[in-house]
């Protein structure tokens, strides 16, 4: 028996936020300079 559950659904939304942070980090300190 596997319990463990696939981690795409879960990676790919991890993902697509951690891309969103690091786009609003850079538009900041664009914003900022």
């Amino acid at each position: 028996m596997e319990v463990r559950r696939p981690r795409s659904p879960w990676l790919i939304p991890l993902k697509a936020s951690h891309l969103q942070m690091f786009l609003v980090l850079a538009y900041t300190k664009q914003g900022i300079d």
